[in-house]
C-alpha cells in the first residue's frame, strides 16, 4: 500500500503553501542588562527631510515588541495652493494603497504584524506594529512602503471604486459623524484657518471631479518632495532604529522608487 501512494501522481491542484518570510528567524532570549534605560524619547536624526524618535521600552524591557510611526510630510506649498485638491487626493491615495494592500499583508498579519494607514491634516501617517525582529520588519516595510510609492496608478477601476467610496463616505458625514467626530472637524477648521480641506461639503465637490490623471500628477509632485518623521518604539537598540529609519527614509528620498511606470519599475533591494 506504501508503494501504491509513491507512485501516484501528484495532484497539480494539491500543495502546500510557501514559507512564511514574515515568521521571526531569531529566537533568543533579551538581555535585561543589555536592555536601554531611557526615560524618554530621544531624538536621533535631526537632519534636513528626515527626523527619528527613538524610545526603547525601559518598562517591559523583555517583551520583544515594536511600534513604528511614520509621517510623510508632503512640501507644504501643494496644502496652501488647493487644499481642497490636497485633501481629496489624499484620501483617495490612502485608500487606493489600502486596497492593494489587504491581500498582500495577509502572510504578515498571520505572522503578527499588522499595519494602519491614514491620511492626516498635513501628512501620510502609517504605522507598524509587532515583533521587534529586524529581517522580517524591513520586508514588511518594504511591502508597504513600495505600495505607497508604486501604486498602480493604470489601474482605473480601483481608482474609480476609491473615488465613488470616498465620495459615498462624504455625503453621509453629517448623518454618521458623533459629537466628538464634528468637533475635530471645526477644531481644525480654527487651527487651520488656510485649510478648507477639511470640510466635508466642499470636499464632496473636488473628490467627484478629480481624475486619475490629476491623482497621478499630484502623487508624483509629493514624492519628489517629501519629509519623513518617524518614531520607533519597543525593545529595539538604537543602532537597529537608525537603521530602520535609514531604510525608512530610502524609499521616501526616492532609493525605493525607480519609477513610477509599472514597466520601469524594479524591486528594491531589502537588504
Amino acid at each position: 500500500r506504501k508503494l501504491k501512494w509513491q507512485l501516484q501522481r501528484r495532484d497539480p491542484f494539491f500543495a502546500l503553501p510557501p514559507a512564511n518570510a514574515f515568521i521571526p528567524s531569531v529566537h533568543t532570549l533579551l538581555s535585561l542588562q543589555a536592555q536601554p534605560s531611557e526615560k524618554a524619547p530621544k531624538l536621533m536624526v535631526n537632519s534636513p527631510g528626515t527626523k527619528l524618535w527613538w524610545y526603547p521600552n525601559s518598562e517591559f524591557p523583555l517583551v520583544p515588541k515594536l511600534s513604528i510611526n511614520v509621517h510623510l510630510y508632503p512640501d507644504g506649498e501643494l496644502l496652501l495652493k488647493d487644499a481642497l485638491l490636497f485633501h481629496a487626493c489624499m484620501g483617495i491615495w490612502t485608500d487606493m494603497v489600502m486596497r492593494e494592500l489587504s491581500m498582500k499583508t495577509y502572510s504578515a498579519a498571520l505572522a503578527g504584524l499588522s499595519y494602519t494607514l491614514d491620511s492626516g491634516v498635513s501628512s501620510l501617517q502609517l504605522t507598524v506594529e509587532g515583533y521587534a525582529d529586524e529581517k522580517p520588519l524591513r520586508l514588511y516595510l518594504a511591502m508597504l512602503l513600495e505600495s505607497v510609492f508604486k501604486i498602480g496608478f493604470d489601474d482605473a477601476e480601483r481608482f474609480s471604486r476609491s473615488r465613488t467610496e470616498s465620495a459615498r463616505t462624504l455625503r453621509t458625514y453629517h448623518q454618521r459623524a458623533d459629537i466628538f467626530t464634528r468637533a475635530r472637524m471645526y477644531r481644525n477648521m480654527l487651527l487651520f484657518k488656510f485649510n478648507t480641506g477639511t470640510q466635508p461639503d466642499k470636499l464632496l465637490t473636488a473628490v467627484e471631479s478629480l481624475t486619475l490623471a490629476q491623482l497621478r500628477q499630484f502623487v508624483t509632485s509629493v514624492i519628489r518632495k517629501l519629509t519623513s518623521v518617524t518614531f520607533i518604539h519597543g525593545s529595539i537598540s538604537k543602532a537597529s532604529a537608525m537603521s530602520l529609519s535609514a531604510y525608512i527614509d530610502g524609499f521616501s528620498k526616492g532609493a525605493g522608487v525607480v519609477d513610477l511606470d509599472a514597466a520601469n519599475y524594479q524591486q528594491p533591494v531589502l537588504w
